[in-house]
């Protein structure tokens, strides 16, 4: 009893002197800050507008050029390579010669590298529509130290995953011929995307196009390859005379 008198005292003491009770830290992010990735909040005197960017023919010529080009560079390499190898060479082992360990294996990092490129492509949506206004928004904040190293870090990324899945694809019975059409739009069509960066910031944002058109070739070229493998690495049976 006494000891709760003397702490209904010394309560009363504090509040009368202005003192606060400690309130425990929050430990929600404030409000309206979940997507921002962790960059400080810009100050709105030191926010730099974006004027609408004009368009004109003669960019739009040079885009379509560009997209041209691309389309050119994947169906030129595949044309080549088709003409000199052909369905005359393949591969000496196939899906039908994988133990079952590895076709898990190979089934595991196709469905994980699957949903890299759904939280990339979460990702891209997000930075280029819900934090910026637009890609354009995006890239013209974008310092050039933070560009280089985005574009070192999706390059060895997007070669290395497509380079696995490739490498799996190998060994599906599809002709030779598509396999070469696949893998040439898989992996040019990513450099076509991130060498869209650097155009829509130094020259004009109508590149953006551009990227859509290399992303698209390399996620149909990567969708394509991931479920004709997938399929394959499942159904496949061994091949008669092949050893236990």
């Amino acid at each position: 009893m006494t000891r709760a008198v003397l702490f209904a005292c010394v309560a009363l003491t504090l509040v009368s002197l202005g003192v606060a009770p400690a309130q425990p830290a929050s430990t929600e992010p404030p409000s309206g800050e979940e997507l921002g990735f962790g960059e400080a909040q810009i100050p709105g005197e030191n926010i730099v507008a974006v004027a609408a960017s004009r368009t004109s023919a003669w960019m739009w010529g040079w885009v379509l050029f560009s997209i041209a080009a691309g389309a050119g560079l994947v169906g030129g390499m595949s044309a080549v390579a088709i003409r000199r190898w052909g369905d005359r060479l393949r591969f000496p082992i196939g899906v039908a010669d994988l133990p079952g360990s590895a076709r898990v294996m190979c089934s595991l990092a196709l469905v994980i590298f699957g949903l890299v490129h759904v939280f990339g492509m979460t990702t891209a949506y997000i930075m280029s529509s819900v934090v910026n206004a637009s890609a354009e928004e995006y890239f013209f904040y974008m310092k050039i130290g933070k560009l280089a190293g985005m574009t070192h870090a999706h390059l060895f990324g997007t070669m290395v995953m497509h380079l696995v899945v490739a490498a799996v694809f190998l060994l599906t019975s599809v002709r030779e011929s598509w396999k070469i059409v696949l893998i040439t739009a898989t992996m040019l069509g990513s450099p076509i995307d991130i060498a869209s960066w650097w155009l829509m910031k130094y020259v004009s944002p109508l590149f953006e196009a551009l990227a859509l058109a290399g992303e698209v070739t390399s996620e149909v070229g990567y969708l394509t390859m991931t479920v004709i493998a997938l399929s394959q690495l499942w159904t496949a049976g061994r091949r008669e005379g092949a050893t236990a």
